[in-house]
């Protein structure tokens, strides 16, 4: 039997192969994750070695709520990765902020910033580099 981040990204994966964007209630057009976003998930849960799921703090932003976001804090860019998909910013009960960013640096699979005022990790398939 699958684990069951196992079966959760295989159930966005496929998804994500049948329906790659939408469009929102603000007729904003949300998109799906980028599959190599989830597998760098599927990754990190791995070396992890839990069955908790992530607490997702942000994923795909529309450019719309993007500006709002660079606006409201200085730690939100206009380019973000956010806005097509390839990044977020999550946390993991029972699990040090610290340790699950080791873990994100160690696999060099993207960029990893660090934000521990705000209990957070931000992974995402961009160039590999760390903040």
């Amino acid at each position: 039997m699958k684990a069951r981040s196992e079966l959760f990204l295989f159930t966005t994966h496929t998804r994500a192969k049948h329906s790659r964007r939408s469009t929102g209630s603000q007729g904003d057009t949300l998109s799906c994750p980028c599959l190599s976003l989830l597998d760098l998930l599927h990754a990190i849960h791995l070396k992890v070695g839990t069955q908790e799921p992530f607490h997702i703090i942000s994923g795909y932003r529309s450019a719309r709520t993007n500006a709002f976001l660079c606006k409201q804090n200085r730690g939100v860019v206009n380019n973000s990765l956010h806005l097509c998909g390839k990044a977020v910013d999550i946390r993991l009960p029972g699990y040090e902020l610290s340790s699950l960013r080791r873990v994100a640096v160690n696999l060099r699979a993207g960029g990893v910033g660090y934000y521990p005022r705000s209990d957070f990790v931000h992974v995402d398939v961009g160039r590999v580099r760390n903040w």
